[in-house]
């Protein structure tokens, strides 16, 4: 390096702290400036734009009735299975007796359809399954031997033992 580098360096060193002041002084006159300008600008240079127009996206959608549609709260007192859910207090020993005969007696009432279905009176096997749903809507095996039956139309052999 040359001499007249090395002063220059030498001075930098030397005065580094008022020169690290004097870039401070320097950013506060520019903040205060950029304040005052900002405050000073009134209401008449700023024009706020227009309210923009904006479309429902959602109310244009083809799919938002099947999504209304799912959404919507049904009555679940149609349904018999969820109201014998709803009306089975699991705590109540009575009420799990009473369950358990039902559920006895429905089942006697399928062995009676199942035995009626193998003999081929398919009607009357009908009449029984539809009295053993209407007395315990979640047996499945009746369920199922009633829907052959009305599905085949005939007599067919049924389920092995009830449930």
């Amino acid at each position: 390096m040359s001499d007249q580098s090395e002063k220059i360096f030498k001075l930098l060193k030397q005065h580094a702290d008022r020169i690290v002041v004097g870039l401070m002084w320097g950013f506060v006159a520019l903040l205060a400036w950029l304040f005052v300008s900002e405050r000073s600008g009134g209401p008449e240079t700023f024009v706020p734009p227009p309210p923009a127009k904006i479309e429902d996206a959602v109310a244009a959608n083809p799919r938002l009735s099947v999504y209304e549609a799912l959404t919507t709260t049904s009555d679940i007192s149609q349904f018999p299975e969820i109201a014998a859910v709803r009306t089975f207090n699991m705590f109540d020993y009575k009420s799990v007796k009473d369950r358990e005969a039902i559920e006895r007696e429905a089942n006697q009432l399928y062995s009676q359809a199942e035995a009626a279905a193998a003999k081929g009176s398919s009607a009357e096997a009908i009449g029984l399954l539809r009295r053993c749903l209407q007395q315990f809507p979640t047996h499945q095996k009746a369920r199922e031997l009633l829907q052959k039956l009305e599905g085949g139309g005939g007599a067919s052999p049924a389920p092995a033992a009830p449930s």
